[in-house]
């Protein structure tokens, strides 16, 4: 594999990155709002509700690896 593919494919995988971090941040909702609360160590709790927002909201910009303009 090339490097140029090496570095396209890491672009690609931003998309999914973005999924999963949509995935994860409705889930963290979701077990908030339940009456059996359930409890996330505390550096997930942090990461998921304080860093995802940013990072979904677009204050944190991604790096991309590969220019594909």
């Amino acid at each position: 594999m090339s490097f140029s593919a090496l570095t396209a494919s890491l672009s690609i995988l931003h998309l999914v990155v973005r999924k999963l971090h949509q995935f994860t941040y409705d889930l963290f909702i979701q077990a908030q709002s339940l009456q059996m609360r359930v409890n996330f160590p505390e550096m997930i709790s942090e990461i998921v509700s304080v860093h995802v927002p940013k990072i979904l909201s677009g204050m944190v910009k991604p790096i991309l690896f590969h220019n594909t303009a």
